[in-house]
């Protein structure tokens, strides 16, 4: 059997609130990301219409990456990681060309 003390319980009670305050952060972020998901969404339909009409091909490498590019470089301009903005896109775009 093991023995908390008092101050080992007030450790784990002062960690699991910071966990608690980081689940709530994550559900912010996760509720932002489907908003912002399904309006992208949306788009990429009408442009996969557009692309159909036209004839176009659903990829654009050149304008995949220059998306994935812009967004990593604003995404680092607000102090966040690069290459996870980058990994980020890139599902978000395989995302959108299944919707096109």
């Amino acid at each position: 059997m093991t023995y908390m003390s008092s101050d080992d319980e007030q450790v784990r009670a002062g960690l699991e609130s910071l966990r608690e305050d980081i689940d709530v952060i994550d559900l912010k972020i996760v509720e932002e990301l489907a908003e912002s998901v399904r309006e992208r969404r949306k788009i990429a339909e009408k442009i996969g219409a557009y692309k159909k009409q036209h004839e176009i091909p659903v990829r654009d490498q050149g304008r995949e990456g220059k998306v994935i590019s812009d967004r990593r470089e604003r995404g680092r301009s607000k102090g966040l990681p690069g290459d996870m903005i980058e990994r980020l896109f890139k599902d978000i775009i395989a995302d959108a060309r299944e919707h096109e």
